[in-house]
């Protein structure tokens, strides 16, 4: 059997904000999300990545499973209930069929995911749920838990897959943001290493690129952006074999 909190992680890596009104969603069924050993399922078992400052729409079906483990004991599960869902990215909001978002043992329903992804990143969930197990036909409530998960939802900035959004990346901040003729940013720490700067377009056009020796000195580098139109960037600082991207704005 598959382990319940396993199934919610993964049916729940849709969710970002608790929204009560019905989705615009059809959920699947027996033929398109099968469960031969009718221990819950979700379909499909692998969420598209988002690319940022683009609309993102998907549907999945989950069907909650049967049981649930309470320090070793199998009881028969009633439903459960999504209470919340944490570190997800932002401009995503999620909506279920389900009415207050309740999901029945043995039901099919659907999560609908949409919005404007509009930072880049991998965002591991934390997940908060009311399980409600069955007690002679009646739910009661068991236990809210809240769960850290390996799964997590990507969001790129690279809509041709030219080059991969690098994890464990540098940290940097950005001033002014939005700007105007130029922006300025820091890196963490002094180092020894050249900097290289590139800004493109959202769809991935390269507009600047721009080489730093190393500065042992001072850690923060000024860019001039006053030749570009009012818009959305993307700007990819590399050093030191390490990188980040984040997303720019020039105002008026």
């Amino acid at each position: 059997m598959k382990s319940l909190f396993t199934l919610l992680i993964a049916a729940l890596i849709f969710a970002v904000n608790p929204i009560t009104i019905n989705a615009q969603c059809t959920p699947g069924d027996e033929s398109t999300c099968p469960d031969p050993e009718n221990n819950g399922e979700v379909c499909p078992a692998v969420l598209p990545n988002g690319i940022i400052e683009t609309s993102y729409n998907q549907q999945f079906t989950i069907i909650a499973p049967p049981e649930y483990d309470i320090e070793g004991n199998i009881i028969p599960l009633h439903h459960i209930k999504i209470v919340d869902v944490k570190n997800l990215p932002p401009g995503i909001t999620w909506e279920t069929n389900a009415s207050d978002s309740v999901f029945m043992v043995g039901e099919y329903y659907c999560v609908l995911l949409s919005g404007t992804c509009n930072e880049t990143g991998t965002f591991p969930l934390k997940i908060v749920v009311d399980v409600y197990i069955d007690f002679f036909g009646q739910p009661v409530y068991a236990a809210q838990i809240t769960d850290s998960t390996s799964i997590s939802m990507k969001v790129t900035w690279d809509p041709d897959g030219i080059e991969d959004y690098q994890e464990n990346s540098l940290a940097i901040n950005i001033w002014p943001n939005p700007f105007q003729d130029e922006f300025s940013f820091e890196l963490p720490d002094k180092s020894n290493e050249p900097v290289n700067i590139e800004i493109f377009s959202i769809i991935g056009s390269r507009l600047i690129s721009k080489n730093f020796a190393a500065r042992v000195q001072s850690n923060i580098y000024r860019i001039d952006g006053s030749q570009l139109p009012q818009g959305t960037y993307l700007l990819k600082v590399t050093s030191d074999e390490k990188k980040v991207t984040k997303l720019i704005r020039k105002s008026f």
